[in-house]
């Protein structure tokens, strides 16, 4: 019997079983390191994910931290509540009894004269000039002098009939100056000249004749 045929056989078998064992090996070696780099990779993943989480938890207590020390520092300092709480405590009323007041005059005794203008009377001319009673008194009686401006007296108008109503020449004079009232007086200024600076002082007393409490006031004016 010739057995070359079946040797041939067995051979072939053989190698084919041999074939697919080395590929079998093969394939459970790749298998077996894919296996081992997705462990790696699911490990670095991990490490990864663990290294975020702990500086995310790092960050957020650094964060309360700072809160909590900020509001220990409000609760030290004052509200402005308490600070106006303590500002407006209100200090003991005095009941200490103020003697009345001795009431005064409401103003003192006395006049103002102005300059108010230059009339012609008869020829002569005259100076007009506006007093006013500033005080409480009433005057009966008054003096009026011209003078240069060195104080020279020139004229004088003087009696106690003194007081015009209004700015004219004299011959309706009042014979007082109640208080609070304007009059006016006169005076000549014959044996002046235009442009002369003159000087008139006015005074005014509580009686007749120059009498009681005298007040005076002057005026300077440029004729």
């Amino acid at each position: 019997m010739n057995q070359a045929p079946l040797l041939r056989s067995i051979a072939l078998l053989s190698f084919l079983i041999s074939a697919c064992a080395g590929a079998s090996t093969q394939s459970a070696i790749q298998t077996g390191a894919a296996q081992t780099l997705e462990t790696e990779v699911a490990a670095a993943q991990a490490e990864a994910r663990l290294q975020t989480a702990e500086a995310e938890n790092a960050a957020l207590q650094a964060t309360n931290e700072a809160l909590s020390t900020q509001n220990a520092a409000a609760q030290a300092q004052p509200t402005d509540t308490q600070q106006a709480a303590v500002t407006s405590t209100p200090q003991p009323t005095s009941t200490r009894t103020l003697s009345p007041a001795t009431l005064e005059p409401t103003s003192q005794p006395g006049i103002s004269a102005r300059f108010d203008s230059e009339r012609s009377c008869n020829g002569t001319p005259f100076a007009v000039v506006r007093v006013r009673n500033v005080g409480p008194e009433t005057y009966q009686s008054a003096i009026v002098k011209l003078s240069d401006s060195s104080g020279n007296e020139i004229r004088r108008s003087d009696g106690n009939n003194e007081f015009l109503p209004s700015s004219t020449c004299p011959g309706t004079e009042l014979p007082t100056l109640g208080p609070g009232q304007e009059r006016f007086v006169t005076v000549s200024m014959a044996g002046t000249s235009p442009g002369d600076t003159l000087i008139i002082r006015v005074t005014v007393c509580t009686e007749r004749g120059y009498g009681g409490n005298c007040w005076s006031s002057a005026t300077t004016f440029v004729r």
